[in-house]
Parts: structure tokens; C-alpha cells; sequence
């Protein structure tokens, strides 16, 4: 039996030194893949971020996966070669990737000089959209290093490809484990919101939490099922023991 399990964040390039990235450790993910681990007879996928913790079990394989388009590419290749049990999808995967990057004095120069004497809204619009659109079609950078001596930049960033969206896509019969991390809201509305991505991805659960109950000690959140049930958790380990009860007990039932 095969699982994957992702941990850890992505890593968006600016340049060959810069990064776009996020605070993940990836420590829920390495729980998980341990716990499922201990089943017998399986092996743990683990694609993870460049600076996610990393399990130490023979029967875990450590894959590094970079930017969000990377991780698309190497789940991709998984779900459409092997036959995997359950994916259990806990990386903080960035919402924006960079498209282009460019000198901000050089561009206003350039879109300025476009728009001298320009009345027209709806002209002005469409000069800005053109001249946008001209910079993210173009590389992010070609230089390994961004100089210094620039003094203001401008990224121009775009929506990342939502990976959890393919999953089922790529392997419908696999069982797929969301996650939802939000700040600062209610219980309900937290339940409402892993629902709605529950439905949306076709995933079995979703896990949801909120950042502000999070301490190095405790991760309170509620992992939720197709059929609205619900399962309290309150540490990591509580966590990963819950969905792999979970997976084994639908997993019985099919």
C-alpha cells in the first residue's frame, strides 16, 4: 500500500537567491507520514518543501519538491504511474507565483509616456492591461542575481495552478485529505469553509484550523468528512492518529 503525503511550504523563485516562501516546518506532515508509516506493509511518499523536517524511516521516501508548478509536475507523475491509497495534502501551497519582475522607475517611465494626454478611460485601461500583460509574458528574471544598486522593484505575481483541484482528476479512486488553515474566525465558520472545500475538490476530509490556536505544544482543529461528521483533534500527533483511523476505517468499508 502507497501513501503521499505532502509537508512543508513552496518556494517561489525571484531570482537565483530570492524566494517567495512561508512559514511551514512541515512537522504535522512528518506526524502524519510516521504514523502511517507503522501500518504494515506500506510506503510514505513524502514530497515536501526544501526547508520542511524530514522523517528518518526506511519505508518513507523524501522527495523535495520546489515551487507549486514543481509539485504539480511530481504529484502529477505519481498519481498517473502508481496506484496510491490516500493523499494526504497538508502542504502550505502559495496562492500567487511570480510572473515577471521588473525595474518600478523603468516601468512608470514606460507606462507614463504611453499615457500623455490620454483621456479616455476606457483607452487609459487598456494601455495599463497591454503594458502589464507585456511584462508577465516576459521571464522572471534573467539574471541568477538581482542587483542591488535597484532601488525599487516591482513583482508581478498570478495565481498558482490549485493542485488539490487535480488530484481527484489524476486518480479518482485514491482518498484525499485537505487541509484549511484560516486566522481568527469561529468554529462554525471554520466549518463552513473546510466544507465548502471539501465539496469543491472532491477530497473524503478536510482538516481545518486556525492559526491563532496554534502553539508549539498544541494544534486544536477538526478534521470533517463528506457527511458533515466531525473529529476534534488538539495536537499534531492526535491529528495524524485521526486520519489514519479514518483512512483505515473508509478505507473498510470500500
Amino acid at each position: 500500500m502507497k501513501i503521499l503525503v505532502t509537508a512543508g511550504g513552496t518556494s517561489e523563485k525571484i531570482d537565483d537567491v530570492r524566494h517567495i516562501t512561508n512559514h511551514s516546518t512541515g512537522r504535522l506532515g512528518k506526524e502524519i507520514a510516521e504514523q502511517f508509516a507503522q501500518l504494515p506493509g506500506t510506503e510514505v511518499l513524502y514530497l515536501c518543501g526544501i526547508h520542511a523536517v524530514r522523517p528518518k524511516m526506511e519505508n518513507i521516501q523524501i522527495i523535495p519538491v520546489t515551487s507549486v508548478r514543481h509539485l504539480e509536475r511530481t504529484v502529477k507523475k505519481i498519481l498517473t504511474t502508481e496506484t496510491i491509497e490516500a493523499v494526504i495534502h497538508s502542504m502550505a501551497v502559495s496562492d500567487y507565483q511570480v510572473a515577471a519582475l521588473v525595474d518600478t522607475d523603468q516601468w512608470i517611465h514606460s507606462l507614463s509616456t504611453q499615457l500623455v494626454n490620454q483621456e479616455n478611460v476606457a483607452e487609459i485601461e487598456k494601455i495599463i492591461a497591454k503594458n502589464s500583460t507585456q511584462h508577465t509574458a516576459a521571464s522572471v528574471t534573467a539574471e541568477k542575481k538581482i542587483s542591488s544598486k535597484t532601488e525599487n522593484l516591482t513583482l508581478f505575481l498570478e495565481q498558482s495552478p490549485k493542485v488539490i483541484s487535480k488530484i481527484k482528476k489524476w486518480q479518482p479512486e485514491t482518498h484525499l485529505f485537505g487541509f484549511k488553515l484560516l486566522v481568527g474566525v469561529t468554529t462554525a465558520e471554520l466549518k463552513k469553509v473546510a466544507f465548502t472545500l471539501l465539496q469543491k475538490n472532491q477530497c473524503d476530509f478536510v482538516f481545518a484550523n486556525d492559526l491563532e490556536t496554534i502553539t508549539q505544544d498544541t494544534h486544536p482543529g477538526i478534521l470533517i468528512d463528506k457527511a458533515g461528521n466531525t473529529y476534534p483533534c488538539t495536537t499534531k500527533k492526535e491529528i495524524a492518529a485521526t486520519i489514519v483511523a479514518q483512512f483505515l476505517h473508509v478505507k473498510e468499508g470500500s
